[in-house]
């Protein structure tokens, strides 16, 4: 037994009538918050429409007084709320096919290794210091020989990866997991990049790009809400590894749509790959102060993502309860996730970047503050539980931890298209993918370290270290506030 899998056992019982997060109270949370996202994307709706409606008629008054040619400019008279362009919508359908088949996988990865008896912490650990090591060529060679051969690479390393985990022996799953690492890296480099600089050839206007990335981190979290149910009817049919088998299917599917409709595109060649990505970040100071914030935040991300479930069975342990829904927990995490690129769709207009950023990292620390006091208070003697969670109240620990993580995921939903943004403004697209992948070095390197130390220290004590890295990427966001108000226009 590992010492993570030790954390979520043995633990005191709740004093009498505490409450287990059931299947119909886990329902209760997920339509609340499907209730939530349709009323907040209704609002939104409105207000597009509202806004479009009104640039028109400026747009119509301005007729009169200018020439047509002037009317419009790199994108029309709504520069406000830009229309996608069919590369935009074809590529958040690929995104989004792509990411259902990868958050399949994630529903149930835990639970899976963990069925067979063996080290979970080990194979986790392996994928993100192999996704540490390729992020280092792996963007280069992108870059270099094309970012849809790129693409391709990575639906063959998944349909590989999804038919090894059917193997329940260590040494076949890591090599699995070290596969899955440098799928990792192609996940986070090619596909971003080749919109990018297929947006850039086409002459598309930024706005639209911004508003693309925004659109991605939605569709992104309601793929992962769609894995959460279909994972919980793959597990019905075929158990622990049902999941696994849809995602081969749904990576073989996308990897036949790029390489049918996908047009190549590379960057510089006349440079060696490391060399280019490195130049840029030596002549970039707030791209180094962009890696800082994203290996902080995206490390505390990747770090919960293999603590949450067992901070769930911690609680469910602890009542003496069966394993609780996971999947149905997963979703509700995910539309929460949604939620968060949708707020960043609302304020990003409004609100400038350096001050969102800053709000997602406090937000983030805050909720992972609560998780840890839910989860410490749990481990205490019965007396002081039944004093912090009162017997009126039963189900409060689960309700609160629950609540805290979807703060935390919510946070997480909005800085995918936070960064996504402030990459694409920084970064030449010629070298993207060979740059993201650089900068996903320490990132990956800042996770090994907090799933090695998940493994090591109680649970809420590692929620509260990755608080203080939140703190650290505040203070980095600090610096490249100030970088950028002192960049040339």
């Amino acid at each position: 037994m590992t010492p993570m899998q030790a954390q979520a056992q043995g633990h005191p019982k709740f004093a009498k009538g505490f409450a287990i997060m059931e299947e119909a109270h886990a329902w209760r949370w997920l339509g609340g918050l499907l209730v939530v996202a349709t009323a907040a994307s209704l609002r939104r709706v409105q207000t597009v429409n509202l806004v479009s409606a009104v640039s028109g008629r400026s747009s119509n008054r301005d007729e009169v007084k200018v020439d047509a040619d002037k009317d419009t400019d790199a994108g029309g008279p709504t520069r406000g709320t830009p229309r996608l362009d069919a590369l935009h919508i074809e590529f958040l359908v690929v995104n989004g096919v792509v990411r259902l088949a990868d958050w399949l996988q994630g529903t149930n990865m835990y639970t899976l290794y963990d069925s067979y008896g063996l080290d979970v912490s080990k194979l986790f650990l392996t994928g993100f210091l192999t996704s540490a090591v390729a992020s280092a060529f792996v963007g280069g060679y992108v870059d270099l020989y094309g970012r849809k051969r790129g693409i391709l690479m990575y639906c063959a390393l998944e349909i590989t990866i999804q038919a090894l985990e059917h193997v329940p022996r260590m040494d076949v799953l890591l090599v699995g997991r070290v596969l899955g690492g440098i799928s990792t890296a192609l996940l986070f480099s090619t596909f971003e990049s080749w919109v990018v600089a297929e947006h850039s050839a086409r002459g598309l206007p930024a706005e639209a790009l911004e508003r693309m990335f925004a659109y991605n981190s939605i569709i992104n979290g309601l793929s992962a809400v769609l894995a959460g149910v279909l994972a919980r009817a793959a597990h019905g049919v075929a158990g622990e590894i049902g999941p696994f088998q849809l995602a081969l299917a749904l990576s073989a599917v996308v990897g036949v749509i790029v390489a049918v409709r996908w047009p190549e595109n590379y960057g510089s060649a006349h440079e060696s790959a490391q060399g280019q990505g490195g130049s840029i970040l030596s002549a970039a100071p707030a791209v180094w102060m962009l890696c800082l914030i994203q290996a902080c935040f995206e490390g505390a991300m990747y770090t919960f993502v293999v603590m949450w479930v067992p901070s769930f069975l911690h609680l469910a342990t602890a009542a003496d309860a069966a394993r609780p829904p996971t999947e149905l927990l997963f979703s509700s995490l995910m539309v929460a996730l949604s939620l968060g690129g949708l707020v960043f769709e609302m304020v990003r207009e409004t609100t400038g970047l350096v001050a969102i950023g800053v709000a997602l990292l406090v937000f983030s620390g805050l909720s992972l503050l609560v998780a840890s006091a839910v989860l410490e208070r749990s481990s205490k003697k019965e007396e002081m539980i039944v004093s912090w969670f009162p017997s009126a109240f039963p189900g409060m620990p689960h309700d609160l931890l629950l609540g805290a993580f979807c703060v935390f995921e919510l946070c997480c939903g909005a800085f995918e298209p936070w960064a996504s943004t402030l990459r694409a403004r920084l970064i030449d697209p010629s070298a993207m993918a060979s740059v993201v992948a650089t900068m996903r070095i320490p990132l990956n390197l800042a996770v090994w370290i907090g799933v090695h130390l998940s493994s090591v220290y109680p649970l809420w004590i590692v929620f509260q270290m990755l608080t203080a890295v939140l703190t650290l990427g505040c203070f980095g966001l600090l610096l490249l506030g100030s970088v950028l108000e002192n960049k040339p226009k």
